[in-house]
């Protein structure tokens, strides 16, 4: 089978979700499957995807980040998130347009920013998705953008 995961944290990052997104694909491919990694890569990012059998896929998208060039949380200010706005269109655009080249039989996505990618991959090529919520349960975290509304989102559904 052929698999994409969408991840905007992947192999470059120490946080819970990267590493088992990580450790996700590897499974997949000691079980056989291709798989493929769509993943943000911020202009400031110096990583490197570890040598393996997954194929990486990295968009680039310039000073994409809940930091600032100064350092400061971008989530404090509200002004700061709007101009984040363009940079997320561009990002979500780019995964779809890379997950249609590579045509995959199922999409796998691990939280709710990334699930709208997958939602119109669906929608525009009828590839099936999968999504898996690493989200606090008690409703205290945030996506990109500082937007707690996706927490609540995945509470309901969860």
């Amino acid at each position: 089978m052929n698999i994409v995961i969408i991840a905007t944290s992947c192999y470059r990052k120490t946080g819970g979700v990267a590493h088992a997104t990580w450790q996700l694909a590897q499974e997949f491919v000691r079980k056989g499957h291709k798989v493929n990694i769509v993943t943000l890569m911020d202009s400031r990012d110096k990583y490197e995807p570890p040598q393996s059998d997954i194929s990486v896929h990295q968009i680039y998208i310039n000073n994409f980040s809940i930091r600032d060039l100064k350092g400061e949380d971008i989530r404090t200010s509200p002004l700061k998130r709007l101009l984040l706005v363009p940079k997320t269109l561009k990002y979500l655009f780019e995964v779809v347009r890379t997950v249609c080249i590579i045509n995959p039989d199922i999409v796998h996505t691990n939280g709710v920013s990334d699930a709208s990618s997958a939602l119109l991959i669906k929608i525009i090529s009828h590839i099936p998705y999968t999504v898996t919520i690493h989200n606090d349960p008690n409703g205290k975290d945030t996506n990109l953008m500082g937007i707690k509304f996706t927490a609540r989102i995945s509470r309901k559904y969860w």
